[in-house]
């Protein structure tokens, strides 16, 4: 189990070139229901630049294409990470922000 983790995390690494340590540039993103309406639309705008791009069907497919390798298994996670990061990087040539966060436990009670 652990030999499978690591080379899937490896594998993960080297396809999304992730450097093997942190450079100390930490982000600390707002939680959604934080931001006020101006932002919330504002990020919602972000996501239809992406859509009028091009940019957003791409994430689509590629999760698509990822999703029997990387879901139900231990590359979970990082995938998902490094593939958020990837599309909040494409999503600030629309958004200027900070990438929101949504507290799932919060979202639980809220819906």
């Amino acid at each position: 189990m652990v030999c499978s983790t690591l080379l899937s995390l490896t594998a993960v690494r080297a396809a999304f070139q992730i450097p093997d340590q942190c450079n100390g540039n930490v982000q600390v993103r707002p939680e959604w229901y934080s931001l006020g309406d101006d932002l919330k639309q504002a990020f919602v705008d972000g996501i239809l630049c992406l859509h009028e791009s091009g940019e957003y069907e791409k994430f689509a497919q590629r999760h698509f294409e990822y999703k029997d390798k990387v879901h139900n298994n231990d590359g979970f996670g990082m995938f998902h990470r490094c593939f958020l990061l990837d599309f909040e990087k494409s999503l600030k040539n629309c958004y200027k922000k900070k990438y929101p966060t949504r507290n799932i436990v919060v979202c639980s009670y809220v819906m």
